[in-house]
């Protein structure tokens, strides 16, 4: 009885501790260090299960790491959506689930995404699937640590559930009182909105460029403070947010 009473312990704690914090990334962080006692690394949370047509990168809700950030690139360049057993998984399940119970199926693709997985160290894993009251809103994907065989008895597990539930849940509002916040505060200068309603039709840095007269480099230089004053985590995410808030206009 002693482990599953640890546990739920290391729950409750870890709730009250979420409550004290104000800033989501200080929840993410938080999340990363307590979960490395169950193994785990914490990959990030997702705003919703994509679709095939979606990009990964544009539901990542907490800060990537570097690693993380060139995986979902190759991700998304890939098109891995269209083949994740995984994302097929998420789809149907409301309890937790170990990656190595999905089976990968012999579709080439499918095969060389679990490959480049491995190759990133993300093969082995655990995604939780998040529900709100509109219904399935998000889930939160874990690496098991390389070299370790994961050992989550059904006490382990009810506790990760639950303090992955309450973490994306403290997080996301957490996040939401920030946007407010940013949307009355936030403003654009002309040049940053013009580099964003460039972007947003499809134009290349270069293009940009060439059609507001100045380099490349410029364009970049505008677009990487346009992110920064819109919280976004790249140029995708900036314009969904410029657009949203009205800063631009297409």
């Amino acid at each position: 009885m002693a482990a599953p009473l640890e546990y739920g312990r290391v729950a409750l704690e870890f709730t009250e501790e979420v409550d004290r914090l104000s800033d989501p990334d200080e929840v993410a962080n938080l999340t990363r260090r307590v979960m490395t006692s169950f193994g785990l690394e914490l990959l990030s949370f997702f705003a919703r299960v994509p679709n095939p047509a979606e990009r990964i990168d544009t539901i990542v809700l907490a800060r990537p790491t570097p690693d993380m950030v060139e995986w979902l690139k190759i991700y998304d360049d890939r098109r891995y959506v269209e083949v994740d057993p995984i994302i097929r998984r998420l789809r149907h399940s409301v309890t937790p689930f170990e990656h190595a119970e999905i089976p990968c199926g012999a579709e080439p693709r499918a095969v060389e995404l679990m490959q480049r997985r491995r190759d990133f160290g993300f093969a082995s894993g655990l995604s939780v699937p998040i529900f709100g009251s509109t219904g399935r809103t998000g889930y939160v994907s874990y690496a098991i640590f390389k070299g370790l065989k994961p050992d989550l008895p059904a006490h382990k597990k009810r506790a990760l559930h639950f303090m992955t539930l309450y973490a994306f849940d403290r997080f996301c509002r957490l996040r939401s009182l920030q946007s407010a916040k940013k949307r009355i505060l936030v403003t654009l200068t002309d040049r940053q909105r013009e580099v964003l309603t460039w972007a947003a039709v499809g134009k290349s840095a270069w293009e940009t460029g060439e059609i507001l007269g100045i380099s490349s480099r410029t364009v970049e230089e505008h677009a990487q403070r346009a992110l920064a004053r819109l919280g976004a985590v790249n140029r995708t995410q900036a314009v969904a947010i410029a657009i949203r808030d009205r800063l631009i206009a297409i």
